[in-house]
């Protein structure tokens, strides 16, 4: 959910509550909240770290 933030995570959260029940729809909406952040903060990560070290390189050189 948090890969594709503009879907509001309170609709995937009451799908999964709906379909698998209130105990495993929201440990398989917690979940897929902890992977997404996962993914987003990996790639926010690589990405800040490419630029700023090219960044760094064209400034000092």
């Amino acid at each position: 959910i948090a890969v594709a933030g503009i879907i509001p995570s309170i609709f995937v959260t009451g799908a999964n509550v709906i379909v698998f029940g209130p105990v495993n729809g929201s440990i398989i909406s917690w979940v897929g909240e902890v992977i997404g952040a996962l993914v987003c903060s990996t790639f926010t990560d690589w990405a800040l770290k490419r630029d700023l070290n090219a960044w760094v390189k064209n400034t000092i050189c």
